[in-house]
């Protein structure tokens, strides 16, 4: 389980089942990034922004980034922004058949889950 606190891009139907599915990898999920604050938050997440926002709170602070985005468009689009930020995609994991990349700081520590 990493000890990092990570951030879920997304937060709508295909996130909620992501986070469900990293909590059950060990994975916590600390705050979520969506373009507005949600009206209802069922996974009692703290908001910290929109990504796409140049002020964005979660660039260099060392959060590792969950994609909950459905659309494999926006997903792309949303690993490559954080690539972009001096992170790195480390690997896909499949749970329960569920595809989603996960975004975590390189930490030498961290334990891989099979494919």
């Amino acid at each position: 389980m990493s000890s990092n606190k990570n951030i879920l891009l997304g937060y709508s139907g295909h996130a909620f089942v992501v986070a469900e599915a990293a909590g059950k990898a060990g994975i916590s999920i600390d705050y979520y990034a969506d373009k507005n604050k949600a009206v209802k938050n069922p996974l009692k997440l703290n908001y910290i922004g929109f990504e796409g926002d140049e002020g964005f709170e979660g660039w260099g602070k060392g959060f590792g980034f969950v994609l909950g985005v459905g659309d494999n468009n926006i997903s792309t689009s949303l690993g490559n922004l954080v690539e972009s930020s001096k992170r790195a995609i480390i690997d896909s994991y499949y749970i329960r058949q569920l595809r989603f990349r996960i975004v975590l700081p390189l930490v030498p520590e961290l334990l891989f889950l099979p494919m």
